[in-house]
């Protein structure tokens, strides 16, 4: 089950789809949410934030109950944060760091199950992911990234592709608790140099998935997973496209035929797996 979601966000235009995606998945899960904000080198902290105003990092339950005390003197951004996790009555710990966020979000990342961030990009389609942040992340992540497309997930099928090994495994497993939280049907999809073999992957997907009881359809296809992956994409418009990384050595993301892919589907956030 998902218990534990993170997001990171900035003071930039695009932050605004991450931190609604991932509070829409807090709340369908009943997962705690962690709010990741990296702040300008010298922004100014409120006095009314425990601990010293001059900390690199400081870290803050907020308020969920109206009657608290409510936070102020909060930068614009993560007050609209804090905000919309109370609209949403939503569990949220706010962490905030000053200066450089990297390597300190790759780390915070570690205390939930999914990291859920934007590409900074307003296009559809933007198969090389932006920012330096995002980039280092996708070089060697340690959780699944959640890379948002333009707008929040709607109830359009997700778009797992499966392959019989341990990331594999993982990747179904998590887009699977996404498709029963956000009530969604779920393609998967098997690609193998012989139909055969996919369709043996295939077998093992339904068995992994009949726990779930999911609205779910399987496609084996012969021939390379990052041409299938496009072409089912093209035809049913998921809202999701899951993937799971390459094994050691080529585990980096930036490389990643699928991940490109799996970027360049309109309209899709993309779910990377390690």
């Amino acid at each position: 089950m998902l218990r534990n979601l993170a997001v990171g966000i900035d003071a930039g235009p695009h932050s605004q789809v991450p931190l609604r995606q991932a509070v829409q998945l807090a709340s369908v899960c009943s997962a705690r949410l962690h709010v990741l904000a990296a702040l300008e080198e010298g922004t100014a902290l409120p006095e009314s934030l425990p601990g010293s105003p001059e900390a690199p990092v400081l870290e803050v339950d907020l308020p969920s109950d109206p009657t608290t005390e409510p936070l102020t003197g909060l930068p614009p951004h993560v007050e609209r944060a804090r905000q919309v996790c109370h609209e949403e009555a939503v569990a949220c710990r706010l962490h905030l760091h000053r200066g450089d966020p990297w390597p300190w979000l790759s780390k915070q990342a570690l205390l939930a199950q999914v990291l859920v961030v934007g590409r900074r990009s307003g296009r559809a389609g933007s198969g090389s992911p932006r920012g330096r942040t995002l980039r280092r992340l996708l070089l060697d992540p340690e959780v699944p990234l959640l890379l948002c497309g333009r707008d929040v997930m709607e109830s359009r099928p997700a778009l797992a592709l499966y392959r019989p090994d341990g990331a594999g495994a993982r990747a179904l497993a998590l887009v699977a608790e996404l498709c029963a939280g956000l009530n969604a049907p779920l393609s998967v999809i098997a690609a193998a140099s012989e139909r055969q073999e996919a369709a043996r992957g295939l077998a093992q997907a339904r068995d992994a998935l009949y726990a779930y009881q999911l609205d779910c359809d399987f496609t084996a296809v012969e021939g390379p997973a990052p041409a299938a992956l496009l072409e089912l994409s093209l035809e049913r418009h998921p809202s999701l496209v899951a993937i799971p990384a390459e094994p050691r050595p080529l585990r980096s993301f930036l490389s990643h035929p699928l991940c490109r892919a799996a970027l360049d589907v309109p309209e899709a956030a993309a779910l990377v797996v390690p």
